[in-house]
């Protein structure tokens, strides 16, 4: 036979009850055995009250009978005063709340008004209180310019909602985007599967192209942005950074406007072109973009100097921009692998090489693409 479910009451239910129960009886306990004490208590901080009262409405009769205005009844005060002082044992309860009450009714203002002064101290006082402003990310930017300028060529732009491979912002390719876009890859089959191989010769004349100019030494001849961060990279090297700084701010803030404002570049080059370790990295170089990469890498032992600090230069010149990208990595991205590999070779021999020295660029390039497993539908 199946049994009934067992309920029990809940053993805490009258606990409530018995709570309310005792905190009545200890109140009446206090109050029948302690109320001598709570009625001299309560009278003597009334008569402190009645006495505050009378000597501000003091000022008050005397302001009023200038004024000839009405002077303030205290007569229910004065009565009290006389039934506090002939009291000689506890007063009734009643007696208690009375005088509450009429003494409670001049001073009922002056404790609202202080109340007020309080909360509106504790409310304006509260740091919490002033953090009002939701900040979107576009809001954020356009507040922060001025604290941080060099923000500002990209502060107007959404580049969260951007194709990351489409535009002048778009980040570097992978070895597989960077091969197919120059044709680098010959498709053969392997166990039966599709692969790819990368065509060595091809590739090594892309990878020497990324070389650019070769550098004749004379600075003036230089693209303008180029000079200006050379200029950048040559004072504080010279230890003047707050010029290199003001310079980089300039630029930056100038961004916004679509015009670059290179003003001052020229006197910074003049004043520190000829320092000694400024001329020695250059004589090391054969190639301006291996010269530039070496010269940030002479200021950076200065001091931190972040790529972030001149962004307006990747939509300007993409290529420089990821060959100083990469000065302090162990590899760089496919678009300058041939710089990078030819700047380590200058460095190491420290001498200026005009051929291209790219065969480290080549092996890891075709290293890459070996690691990639090729799908044909992958092709555009």
């Amino acid at each position: 036979m199946q049994q009934q479910p067992h309920t029990q009451a809940p053993e805490n239910s009258l606990d409530f009850l018995w709570a309310i129960v005792l905190i009545v009886t200890t109140i009446l306990l206090i109050w029948y055995f302690g109320k001598s004490y709570i009625t001299s208590a309560i009278f003597f901080v009334k008569l402190w009250e009645i006495a505050a009262i009378k000597f501000v409405f003091g000022f008050w009769d005397k302001l009023a009978s200038f004024l000839h205005l009405p002077i303030a009844n205290l007569d229910v005060l004065n009565k009290w005063v006389d039934v506090i002082n002939k009291q000689t044992g506890p007063a009734n309860i009643n007696t208690l709340i009375q005088v509450n009450a009429d003494v409670g009714k001049f001073t009922r203002y002056p404790i609202i008004f202080a109340l007020l002064i309080i909360a509106a101290g504790i409310y304006f006082g509260n740091v919490a209180s002033r953090f009002k402003t939701v900040f979107d990310m576009k809001r954020l930017k356009n507040t922060e310019k001025e604290n941080w300028p060099r923000i500002v060529p990209v502060a107007n732009l959404n580049l969260v909602d951007t194709d990351l491979n489409k535009g002048p912002w778009a980040m570097s390719m992978t070895p597989m985007q960077f091969c197919k876009k120059h044709k680098l890859l010959k498709e053969e089959i392997k166990n039966g599967k599709p692969a790819v191989s990368l065509i060595r010769g091809e590739a090594h004349k892309v990878l020497a192209l990324q070389l650019g100019p070769l550098w004749n030494g004379r600075i003036d001849t230089l693209p303008e942005h180029m000079q200006a961060l050379l200029a950048v990279f040559m004072t504080r090297t010279a230890g003047d950074v707050d010029k290199a700084d003001e310079l980089l701010d300039q630029i930056a803030v100038s961004a916004g406007s679509g015009k670059l404002d290179f003003n001052g570049v020229h006197g910074l080059l003049r004043k520190y072109m000829n320092t000694k370790s400024v001329v020695k990295v250059m004589q090391r170089h054969a190639y301006v973009t291996t010269m530039m990469a070496s010269m940030l890498e002479l200021t950076r032992e200065a001091g931190v100097l972040c790529n972030a600090d001149f962004l307006w230069l990747k939509p300007l010149d993409r290529k420089l921009w990821y060959v100083l990208n990469s000065v302090g990595r162990q590899t760089a991205v496919p678009e300058v692998a041939g710089v990078f590999a030819h700047w380590l070779v200058e460095k190491k021999f420290q001498y200026p090489m005009k051929t291209p020295m790219v065969d480290a660029a080549v092996d890891g390039l075709d290293e890459a693409i070996n690691e990639v497993i090729y799908e044909p539908e992958e092709q555009e």
